[in-house]
C-alpha cells in the first residue's frame, strides 16, 4: 500500500510541477490542488511474488488481517478492502502468457524442486543457454543456489552478454554431489573415531574389572 501511495504521490507531484512552471491552470480550483480536470494518472498494478517452495498460508488481503470485533458483518460490509495480485510460483501450471525473461525466471523457479525435470527442461529448451544477467542473478539467489553466481565468468557465453544456466546447473548439481560426498566421509571418520574410543574405553573397563576380581582374590586369601 505504501509502495502504490508512494508512486501516485510521484506522478501527482510532477503533473503539479509540470503546471506551476508553465501556469496553465483552468481555474482558482486547479491551481489551489495542482491537478488539473483533465489530467491523469497512470495505473499501477502491484504483484505480491511468493517464491518459496511449500504452500503459502497467508493473508491474500488486508481484510484477511483484520479483527473486526464482535459485529464483525457490520463492518465487514463497508471495509475497504485492499487486494494486490498474488502470485505463487510453485502453484502455476502454465507461463505461456509470459513473453519476457520472466518466463524462464518462472519455470526455472517452478520446476526447482523436479531436479530429473528441470534438468530436462533446462536440456531441451535453448533459452535457458542464453539468459541475461539480471535474470541468472535471480535465479541463482532464488533457487538457493549463490555459488553459481559468484562463478558466473565461468558461464558467460562468448559474447560475454548472456549467461548458460545450463553448465551452471551441470556444475551446481556436480557440486552438491560431491558436498553429500564429503558429509558421508566425515560421519564416516566420525564413526569410526567414536568406535575407537568406545574399544579404547572397553579395553580399559576390561582391564580394571581384571583388577577388580585380582584385589578381591588376594582380600579373601588375607582373611583366610
Amino acid at each position: 500500500m505504501d509502495y502504490l501511495t508512494s508512486s501516485y504521490r510521484k506522478q501527482y507531484e510532477s503533473i503539479k510541477r509540470g503546471h506551476l512552471r508553465k501556469q496553465d491552470y483552468g481555474s482558482i480550483a486547479e491551481e489551489f490542488s495542482g491537478f488539473n480536470r483533465d489530467d491523469r494518472l497512470k495505473p499501477m498494478y502491484l504483484l505480491w511474488v511468493y517464491h518459496g517452495e511449500e504452500t503459502w498460508d497467508g493473508a491474500i488481503s488486508l481484510k484477511d488481517m483484520m479483527d473486526f470485533g464482535d459485529d464483525s458483518d457490520a463492518f465487514t460490509s463497508i471495509f475497504q478492502d485492499f487486494k494486490p495480485h498474488l502470485l505463487k510460483i510453485n502453484e502455476m501450471k502454465d507461463t505461456q502468457s509470459y513473453i519476457t525473461e520472466v518466463k524462464e525466471l518462472l519455470d526455472l523457479l517452478r520446476n526447482r524442486a523436479d531436479k530429473p525435470g528441470l534438468k530436462k527442461m533446462i536440456e531441451e529448451d535453448s533459452r535457458f543457454d542464453c539468459l541475461d544477467e539480471e535474470t541468472f542473478e535471480t535465479a541463482s539467489v532464488l533457487m538457493n543456489a549463490p555459488s553459481i553466481w559468484r562463478k558466473r565468468r565461468k558461464y558467460k557465453n562468448d559474447e560475454g552478454r548472456t549467461y548458460s544456466m545450463c553448465k551452471a546447473l551441470r556444475d551446481w548439481e556436480a557440486a552438491i554431489v560431491e558436498e553429500k560426498d564429503k558429509i558421508i566421509k566425515d560421519k564416516d571418520r566420525t564413526i569410526k573415531a567414536k568406535d575407537k574410543q568406545l574399544t579404547e574405553k572397553e579395553k580399559q573397563i576390561d582391564k580394571l574389572e581384571k583388577e577388580i576380581s585380582k584385589l578381591k582374590a588376594q582380600l579373601s586369601a588375607s582373611e583366610v
